[in-house]
């Protein structure tokens, strides 16, 4: 099983790529 913290900062670095993917997407389209 994971160590609590380092499945958040997995979990966290995850959630920012799909963010700035999302970002770039809505970005292009603007664009």
């Amino acid at each position: 099983m994971y160590n609590s913290v380092e499945y958040m900062k997995m979990y966290e670095r995850k959630h920012i790529l799909k963010r700035h993917g999302l970002l770039k997407r809505k970005v292009k389209q603007a664009g």
